[in-house]
């Protein structure tokens, strides 16, 4: 049960704006990470509230990431590598039984926000994507 959030005519919009100039698909790229960013601090604000002395390390891990296909919300990194432990539990194995109990891909922080935004993300995605399409001329 990943969260996703797809988006139709994604890849027509990108030949689009590629034959507007070199300088739209970087645009669309910023979108995305918008976007993304919207997500990361209410998820860092849970990820620090549900294990507040090392979720809060963890909740530093949270950043945005995009593409021009993609926006995309990370977890983890080479100094926090447990981050992850702290967004799906853990808790079967001896080795991961600091963090809390397992919760599958229900997550803790990241995913409920994503859930919990969905409209939100939606409505918010196609507002950016129609000033975007304005901004750069593309016409039906």
């Amino acid at each position: 049960m990943v969260d996703k959030i797809q988006v139709t005519g994604l890849k027509e919009l990108r030949k689009g704006l590629k034959l507007q100039g070199p300088l739209w698909p970087k645009a669309l790229q910023r979108t995305n990470k918008s976007l993304a960013n919207m997500i990361v601090g209410p998820a860092k604000s849970r990820m620090g509230g549900h294990t507040p002395r090392a979720g809060g390390r963890a909740a530093g891990t949270i950043r945005a990431l995009a593409s021009g296909t993609a926006a995309k919300v990370a977890v983890g990194s080479n100094s926090v590598p447990w981050a992850i432990g702290h967004e799906f539990g853990g808790g079967r194995r001896k080795t991961t039984q600091q963090f809390p109990p397992y919760l599958g891909k229900t997550g803790y922080a990241v995913y409920p926000t994503i859930r919990s935004m969905r409209a939100q993300i939606t409505d918010m995605y196609g507002d950016m994507i129609d000033e975007l399409v304005e901004a750069a001329g593309i016409t039906e």
